[in-house]
């Protein structure tokens, strides 16, 4: 294997190298590598890739997805639904459970080795240091225009305004949900989250807003859609939805209400469901064909069932106490946790979550994080708050192998993705990537 050069421009960004990857795990090396130099904000430098590359990102029209919880699995929802309309849809999300193609597809289809090796040759080749994410970022576009989608679904990847997403052209957009966001690079009030994520806003594109921002959130939003003179879509007024059993019964605007599966589980995945709806719907910009909507879809890690566990990549309050009250609903609590925590989050705040159904905690570590939490560190901090201890293990593998049936996998995406590969002896991926966001 040729050495993967990565060296520092002092800006946290890599200098790209001159040889193309001959395999596979060199192009894995130099991703991981990108990971060290962390979270740069700023847009001045994948804009210059992205005109380096020659702009590949405003090919196609996008709908842009941001918000603390839920954006992910309303915009896997909302592709799935484009594909199922004949689009030929593009999806970049993150992360990855498993592989770091499972980042950009097209209509379901991860990105190939030969496809990814090849976006990151160009990538690079194109002379500008950028981040992992700016990378990954620049790939999926790059990909998506080489491929000739109809259309994209884009997550944000943190906050929204200095996201590396930005340089799409929107023909929708969408904020999931607003709460206490990440510490690592978001700061202040609630308010200053609501405009953070409001800042992807386009002039003339509608924005669908969720039916529980409180009142200082949406003034905080509206303030900020007017400023960029962007459409806002409320829920409960120009869209809406109710729960009927595992359906939801989905009305937009003045068109006839239409019930549809959902086809995740979770309390909070109607609400995602019929986001998604809406998302594709202003897409289309016409009335959805949902005869199968939702055909072959999946979406792994979000309360999945594999050998009697339940995998699910909750990694903070909000998205805990869904879990919770979601295991409740399911009558499976209560039942052991295996948990394992990135060391950045507000783990005591998460057990207290995790504790109102835990029978016990087995405490692990994900391997080779060089964020994560040492499973003895998170032992400490579970019997400091009066909870029990089932075990404490260094892999994740021995923590399955000690954990009875049925019990629950939460705290982090990674620690999903790892039990998964293990439980359905999926070959580990050679890119160990962590976000900062999970």
């Amino acid at each position: 294997m040729n050495p993967v050069m990565i060296h520092d421009d002092g800006m946290g960004r890599a200098v790209p190298g001159d040889a193309a990857f001959a395999t596979v795990p060199e192009a894995h090396a130099y991703l991981f590598g990108l990971r060290r130099f962390g979270v740069k904000w700023g847009l001045g430098p994948i804009a210059a890739a992205l005109r380096a590359l020659g702009s590949p990102q405003r090919a196609f029209p996008s709908v842009h997805i941001a918000g603390t919880n839920g954006k992910g699995s309303t915009a896997a929802m909302t592709a799935a639904l484009l594909t199922a309309q004949g689009l030929r849809t593009g999806l970049f999300t993150s992360p990855h459970l498993e592989r770091f193609s499972e980042r950009i597809r097209v209509d379901g289809v991860e990105l190939s080795d030969a496809e990814l090796v090849a976006a990151l040759d160009k990538v690079r080749a194109c002379g500008v240091p950028l981040s992992f994410f700016e990378t990954a970022t620049a790939m999926a576009f790059l990909h998506f225009a080489n491929v000739g989608v109809d259309l994209a679904v884009v997550e944000v990847g943190l906050g929204g305004r200095l996201d590396a997403t930005q340089w799409i052209r929107p023909c929708a957009s969408a904020i999931t949900s607003l709460g206490s966001d990440h510490s690592l690079a978001l700061t202040g009030s609630p308010e200053r989250v609501a405009w953070e994520k409001a800042s992807i806003a386009a002039p003339g594109v509608p924005m669908v807003l969720p039916g529980d921002l409180t009142d200082p959130q949406l003034e905080a939003v509206l303030r900020t859609l007017a400023a960029r003179g962007a459409v806002p879509l409320r829920c409960g007024v120009d869209w809406g939805f109710s729960v009927e059993g595992g359906r939801i019964r989905w009305n937009f605007g003045e068109e006839p209400a239409a019930v549809v599966d959902v086809p995740l589980l979770g309390e909070h995945q109607p609400a995602n469901c019929a986001m998604a709806l809406t998302l594709a719907r202003l897409a289309l910009g016409r009335p959805l064909d949902l005869t199968a909507p939702f055909s072959d879809f999946s979406w792994p890690g979000r309360m999945e069932s594999i050998d009697g566990l339940w995998l699910d990549g909750a990694h903070n309050p909000p998205a805990l106490e869904a879990l919770v009250r979601t295991v409740g609903g399911l009558g499976l609590a209560p039942l052991p946790v295996i948990v394992g925590f990135m060391a950045d989050k507000d783990v005591s705040r998460s057990l207290r979550i995790l504790g109102a159904i835990a029978t016990g905690f087995h405490c692990t570590v994900v391997e080779d994080s060089d964020r994560a939490l040492p499973a003895a560190e998170l032992a400490d901090q579970v019997r400091a708050l009066g909870l029990p201890v089932a075990s404490v293990t260094t892999c994740v593998a021995d923590a399955l192998a000690l954990a009875p049936r049925p019990s629950l996998i939460a705290g982090s995406f990674y620690l999903a993705g790892r039990a998964r590969s293990l439980l359905l002896r999926h070959r580990a991926s050679d890119a160990k990537l962590s976000d900062p966001s999970c």
